[in-house]
């Protein structure tokens, strides 16, 4: 019986690990998105607002991860001696 308890722990452990890292990640996204509009609101330009809000609304999530982890990909190889 005990086995039985032990093998409930460690699933919850690690569907709550993949739940909460979901919740993390869309957060972040969030907030980039957020932060990209705040940007858009320092350009000049009228029409050059307008298209830099599209994009910044046209990002899915998807393309967000994409963009993050090849940003962290590039950093971690700017960082090398």
């Amino acid at each position: 019986m005990s086995r039985f308890y032990i093998v409930m722990l460690l699933c919850t452990g690690i569907l709550c690990q993949g739940c909460s890292y979901k919740a993390w990640t869309s957060g972040l996204y969030t907030g980039f998105k957020e932060e990209q509009k705040r940007r858009c609101y320092e350009t000049p330009n009228q029409g050059d607002i307008q298209k830099c809000l599209e994009r910044a609304n046209g990002m899915s999530y998807d393309e967000y991860t994409k963009y993050r982890e090849e940003t962290v990909k590039r950093s971690k190889l700017d960082n090398l001696p």
